[in-house]
């Protein structure tokens, strides 16, 4: 289950993986969430060794809206 409640927009152009791991960033340093949970966030998701893997890491901290939902 996700921390926070915030949708992240995750249909369309901005499936881009890299999109909805940056609007996590943004939504992060808007909440107050520590440089460090940042980071880790930043460099897990980074390093999935897939998309989908990549989405689950951004969903431990916000619900993310996709086409096709898994």
């Amino acid at each position: 289950m996700a921390k926070f409640s915030t949708v992240i927009d995750g249909t369309g152009s901005r499936g881009n993986v890299m999109d909805i791991i940056g609007t996590a960033r943004v939504l992060m340093r808007k909440i107050g969430v520590s440089p460090e949970d940042i980071s880790d966030l930043t460099k897990r998701s980074m390093n999935a060794p897939s998309y989908k893997d990549a989405v689950n890491v951004v969903r431990e901290w916000f619900p993310v809206e996709l086409d096709e939902d898994e």
